[in-house]
């Protein structure tokens, strides 16, 4: 009965957190808190040594569950944008010293470091959009269960969100790519041109529930966007991408993005299509495919950089598989199976394994390409 509880409890927890947009604010209570467990407060003793310079006036510290932390901040003597990047995960090297209480043990790892000088104006703006993301971050409870935090600091001020579909967190990130490549005309726009806009993606009520768009919206549990126009639904399921129907109009995919439960996604695509995702969207792009028999029969000089790929899937039984996916380990294009399970494509790419995927069997991958025609069986889920 407990364990059923606290299931459900985290369960409530996990969906609440998922519906929230907002940043988490962390008040003092939580900060000393976290001093009386040795782990965590060796951790942010070592990340505000390693990781945070001594004049750092505002900035964002970035703890993923399984990897190096980083920060992003601000220097107001130098006048600089700087990350530094742990080499290795602190976390990782100081739990076992901390929890045999032998830090002599202990190494802390190298840190990199990147630096972009910036001006003072810039500086004012972006610290206004930290004033505004820790005094507008609300009170609620935290939630454990995603895998990285971004910890938003002003002075002594903290906030911090766990999901990084947050319009702050999508600025920081571009920050930190600009700096990486000491970028300061890219740091000049995103200061100048992106800031406002984050901190109204940050002030807008999510799609679902701002009457305005409910009003003039369709809302639907799955969007899915090819070239600019919208899918009808009969042409795919669930997440599936649609890679036959593509195929079969000599099309490939060139590039994909896919949002799952992202609000801010969600009423952008909402204001652009007039279609509300509550659960998933995916923008297709794609181009002429130019890798199928058919085209290369009609073009036979492009085969000189190609080469043919053809084979067999088939089940269990030895019966032939249609409408699986076969394709080069690590690269979306390829080609359907037809009513034999035959599938060919042509590839400029020089690796020697194969992927087959097919509903309700579990795939294939990094098949080595031994003999031609090569034949594979796929067991059922």
């Amino acid at each position: 009965m407990k364990r059923t509880a606290l299931f459900i409890a985290v369960v409530l927890a996990f969906l609440t957190a998922m519906a929230q947009d907002k940043l988490m604010r962390i008040s003092a209570d939580q900060l000393e808190s976290r001093k009386e467990v040795p782990h965590l407060a060796f951790h942010s003793k070592e990340i505000s040594r390693l990781l945070i310079p001594e004049h750092a006036e505002f900035g964002m510290i970035v703890v993923p569950s399984n990897g190096r932390e980083r920060v992003l901040s601000y220097d107001s003597v130098a006048h600089q944008l700087i990350i530094m990047s742990a080499a290795e995960s602190i976390w990782h090297e100081l739990y076992k010293p901390v929890e045999e209480n032998d830090l002599s043990r202990y190494k802390a790892p190298d840190v990199k470091t990147w630096a972009v000088k910036i001006s003072e104006l810039q500086a004012r703006k972006l610290r206004t959009l930290w004033h505004h993301v820790v005094s507008t971050a609300e009170d609620r409870p935290d939630n454990m269960l995603d895998g990285v935090t971004w910890t938003f600091f002003l002075g002594d001020q903290q906030a911090k969100a766990r999901r990084n579909y947050n319009p702050m967190v999508r600025f920081t990130q571009e920050i930190e790519e600009a700096v990486g490549q000491g970028s300061q005309y890219r740091i000049e726009f995103l200061i100048d041109f992106a800031l406002d806009k984050t901190i109204e993606r940050m002030d807008r009520l999510p799609a679902e529930n701002d009457p305005v768009l409910l009003s003039r919206c369709r809302v639907v549990d799955t969007l899915v966007i090819a070239n600019g126009e919208i899918m009808p639904s009969s042409l795919y399921q669930g997440f599936k991408i649609p890679r036959e129907y593509f195929y079969q109009r000599r099309q490939m995919v060139f590039s994909q993005d896919r949002y799952f439960r992202n609000p801010l996604m969600q009423r952008d695509y909402a204001e652009n299509y007039g279609i509300i995702a509550r659960e998933i969207i995916c923008d297709y792009t794609t181009v002429l495919d130019t890798l199928t028999d058919a085209y290369l029969e009609l073009h036979p000089d492009k085969k000189k950089d190609l080469r043919r790929i053809e084979g067999f899937v088939k089940d269990e039984k030895g019966q032939p598989l249609p409408h699986a996916w076969a394709s080069i380990s690590g690269w979306s294009g390829g080609a359907p199976t037809d009513d034999k399970g035959h599938f060919v494509f042509w590839t400029p790419h020089k690796d020697n394994t194969l992927d087959v995927y097919c509903d309700d069997y579990h795939p294939a991958l990094k098949v080595e390409i031994d003999t031609q025609p090569i034949s594979i069986s796929l067991k059922h889920h």
